[in-house]
C-alpha cells in the first residue's frame, strides 16, 4: 500500500510512504538517498483516480510519516518513540 502526500498547487506527490503486506512501513521517500518512486513519475491527481483511492487527512498522513525513523546501521525503519 502507498500513502502520497499531494500537493495541490503544484498538482504532484510530495511525499510518500509504502506499506508492506503485514503494515510495515518499508519505504519513507523523500529521504536523502531516495527521490522516492511515486515523485519521480510527475503523475497527477487524475491518474491515481484510476487506483481506487482512498483519500485520508494531512494529520494522519503527518502522524503515519513521524511514527517511524529509519535506523541506517540496523537497516530498518523503527518507532519514533525509541531514539
Amino acid at each position: 500500500m502507498w500513502y502520497l502526500e499531494y500537493d495541490e498547487k503544484c498538482d504532484e506527490p510530495f511525499r510518500e510512504i509504502g506499506i508492506d503486506s503485514g503494515g510495515k512501513i518499508i519505504v519513507k521517500m523523500p529521504d536523502e538517498r531516495n527521490y522516492g518512486y511515486w515523485l519521480d513519475t510527475n503523475c497527477d491527481l487524475q491518474f491515481f483516480k484510476k487506483f481506487n483511492i482512498q483519500m485520508i487527512t494531512a494529520q494522519e498522513f503527518n502522524n503515519l510519516w513521524n511514527s517511524v525513523y529509519y535506523d541506517r546501521r540496523k537497516g530498518e525503519f523503527k518507532p519514533a518513540h525509541s531514539f
